[in-house]
């Protein structure tokens, strides 16, 4: 029930409140029913009759406080060493504050009130503080205690505080609640303030502290440099930092923290990082990874030190790397190269992540180191062996052999291959390489699986894009849509009540998508007995697809013959060259080399390789041995195999040098072309473009194939002003327009 407004007796109503004010300023008890009788009498006297008491009953408010606080002063004061009687006093002081904020609260809606009507109430001005009307009561017991006690004394209280965090850090017995909150009243006493909360904090105590830190750890880095090795000083030098931060989240305001925490560190690693980096360098050559963890805990806090560092394991990587790669040149198979890059990726990839817990500075500086030791080679003619290998790589991977790898051995192969990958500068030659061996494994049925090649590639798209794989995809799908054209052509063949003498199956390959073109073809008269096959299937294939012209590519055909002759029959694949020869032998049991040539049309030098390979597999005996171009080849009577199936190999023969010139050439021009199209892909888009800019997209656009140098873009652009695609802007040497 509300109180009505009514006439008070003053003095006597405040020598009741001024009772029970004495008593909750020094936390006494108060029963329940003085309280509330204490909080009524506030209320009558905030709408006494005729006036409110208000500014009377502040002003009496505010003399018991400071007659109050001034006792409370002249105790502490009177002791030589005061900070235990300060936190007592002040804790107990600032406990009844709260309490007294309550017990006022019709005062304090009163002032709230009055301040935002702007009435005409008694100033009580607040030295160097925004409020200058009536504090409530609350704020008014904390503003009385910053005048009357930490003002006159705050020097002295700073020093004996900081006396006691120094007898902290030396390890001594120290009460750290009288710590915190002694510090901790220097910001309570004007947390009201709308701006400026911790002026008093940071003028009187942080700034002295953050003096006495930064002194206190100077002294102890340089005892400690002088008394301990390296790897005890990190030890020592971790602990310090890591009991500071305790202490700092422990005793400090929050705003100090960081600030506390720089001070120790910049003492304890900055003063010290030259001796610190000289260390770090041997620690790293030893992978002394105990010592490198609290070199980088400490380290992290220092850029220029975690910049050294970094540095330092760049350089590591790089020197080993090289080494590791410059060992194993001369047995330099795809396996041991690739194992060797993966093993040098891994073992600092999980030093990093274990030892400089993932820091990404790290792992940026690793990318940076194994990119050059893939891409560095001895002689600049050799730029594309790391991109061949790779691709070697990932062939034998794919590829069927006596120890096929489980899927999940699979993935994680396939995984490997990718890390490799992304540091190749040379992309694009990797992509020649692979979709060469894709090739093979596609036509000769060598993949260890389609899904596993598939999801190779799918790989290489993620990380190049689309076009990147473009082709390799087109090559899955012809083999897809050969599949359905065998099937199509055998059942137009069943309709026409036609057969075939022979079991085939034909690839029909788009000569744009498979890489295929550079190889020499050898002429081959076809066989009577393939005759038939292929002239059936080229009528079928020009009915179907009116205006497209087929190229029979012999060497890559292989197919399966029986030997009947001998006394156990044997089915021997071979390709179309050796079936071609040995077809031949249906008719004689021996035919000098001449009258092959003459039959067959094969090039000599694809012959001499595919008599040798017979002869070599024991199914051919030549009358002169080793000269088979005087001499005639009969079939081997007396030839026998545990296996009834054989295969007859081919010899690769190695890379002339003209070859290899070739290849180099057709690489130059197709990045010339590449460079080309991504200029006039940028002037399009862009239609106006200085040359820098143009430069630096061209580079970005061209990372995921090769690094083009800024001579080839330079030509790239000649080129095509030449040719009309674009214009330098109005005469000027360093701006070009897209011409439509």
């Amino acid at each position: 029930m509300a109180l009505i407004q009514r006439r008070v007796n003053f003095d006597e109503t405040w020598q009741k409140i001024s009772d029970t004010v004495d008593a909750v300023i020094c936390l006494k008890k108060v029963t329940t029913k003085d309280w509330n009788e204490r909080f009524t009498d506030v209320y009558s006297m905030c709408v006494a009759y005729p006036e409110p008491l208000v500014e009377r009953l502040y002003e009496e408010v505010k003399k018991l406080l400071t007659s109050h606080v001034d006792k409370i002063y002249k105790e502490i004061s009177s002791e030589t060493y005061y900070l235990q009687l300060y936190h007592k006093h002040w804790s107990q002081y600032y406990g009844g504050c709260r309490f007294l904020n309550l017990l006022f609260r019709h005062l304090n809606q009163h002032i709230k009130k009055e301040r935002q009507d702007g009435g005409d109430i008694s100033p009580f001005v607040v030295a160097g503080s925004e409020v200058e009307n009536m504090l409530e009561v609350g704020e008014l017991a904390l503003e009385i205690w910053r005048e009357a006690v930490i003002e006159p004394m705050k020097e002295k209280l700073v020093a004996e505080i900081l006396v006691e965090i120094g007898r902290d850090r030396n390890g001594e017995n120290t009460q750290h609640s009288v710590i915190k909150a002694a510090i901790e009243s220097f910001v309570v006493v004007q947390e009201y303030y709308i701006r400026g909360k911790l002026q008093l904090y940071e003028s009187e105590f942080e700034r002295k502290l953050l003096e006495e830190t930064r002194e206190f750890y100077r002294t102890v880095s340089a005892r400690l440099v002088s008394e301990f090795t390296c790897s005890v000083y990190l030890v020592k030098a971790d602990n310090l930092i890591r009991e500071e931060k305790i202490r700092a989240s422990r005793l400090f305001h929050n705003s100090s923290t960081n600030k506390v925490n720089k001070e120790c560190e910049g003492q304890l690693v900055e003063s010290h990082v030259n001796l610190l980096q000289s260390e770090c360098k041997q620690m790293i050559r030893d992978e002394n990874l105990e010592d490198l963890g609290r070199m980088y805990s400490l380290m992290k806090s220092s850029v220029t030190g975690l910049r050294s560092m970094v540095q330092l394991l760049e350089d590591n990587i790089k020197e080993k790397g090289l080494e590791t790669v410059r060992c194993i040149d001369a047995e330099k198979t795809p396996h041991n190269y690739v194992d060797a890059l993966l093993r040098i990726h891994r073992k600092y990839f999980n030093l990093i992540n274990n030892t400089f817990n993932g820091d990404k500075a790290f792992f940026k500086a690793l990318d940076q180191a194994c990119y050059v030791i893939v891409n560095t080679e001895k002689s600049s003619k050799k730029s594309s062996q790391s991109a061949e290998l790779l691709a070697r790589y990932a062939d034998s991977i794919l590829k069927k052999s006596q120890r096929n790898l489980n899927e999940s051995e699979q993935e994680e192969k396939m995984a490997d291959i990718i890390i490799v990958f992304k540091y190749l500068d040379n992309k694009d030659v990797f992509q020649m390489f692979f979709a060469k061996m894709l090739a093979k494994r596609l036509i000769h049925n060598l993949s260890v699986s389609m899904d596993a090649e598939e999801n190779m590639i799918n790989r290489l798209k993620h990380t190049c894009g689309y076009e990147y794989t473009n082709n390799l995809h087109r090559m899955f799908t012809d083999m897809s849509l050969s599949g359905d054209l065998n099937k199509n052509f055998i059942d137009g063949l069943k309709d026409t009540d036609r057969r075939l003498e022979i079991s085939t199956s034909f690839l029909i390959l788009q000569s744009g998508a498979w890489p295929l073109a550079q190889n020499p073809v050898s002429p081959l008269t076809i066989p009577q007995e393939f005759a038939q096959a292929i002239t059936l299937f080229e009528e079928f294939y020009n009915k179907r697809f009116n205006g497209r012209k087929l190229t029979w590519l012999h060497h890559l055909s292989n197919g399966e013959i029986r030997l009947n002759y001998l006394k156990r029959p044997y089915i021997v694949t071979a390709s179309s060259y050796q079936i071609a020869v040995l077809l031949l032998f249906n008719h004689s049991d021996s035919i000098n080399y001449r009258e092959i040539s003459s039959q067959t049309d094969i090039h000599p030098k694809e012959l001499d390789k595919t008599l040798k390979s017979l002869d070599d597999a024991k199914i051919l005996v030549s009358t002169k041995e080793g000269e088979l171009e005087n001499g005639t080849l009969s079939l081997n009577t007396n030839f026998t195999s545990k296996r009834t199936k054989l295969k007859i190999t081919v010899p690769v023969m190695r890379e002339t040098a003209q070859e290899v010139h070739q290849f180099r050439t057709s690489i130059d021009e197709d990045r010339k072309l590449y460079v080309q199209a991504t200029v006039v892909r940028v002037m399009k888009a862009r239609k106006v473009l200085k040359h820098n800019v143009l430069m630096q997209e061209v580079i970005s656009q061209s990372k995921t194939r090769f690094a083009p140098s800024v001579s080839m873009i330079k030509k790239a652009i000649e080129s095509l002003i030449e040719k009309q695609y674009i214009e330098r802007k109005g005469g000027s040497k360093d701006e070009y327009t897209y011409l439509a």
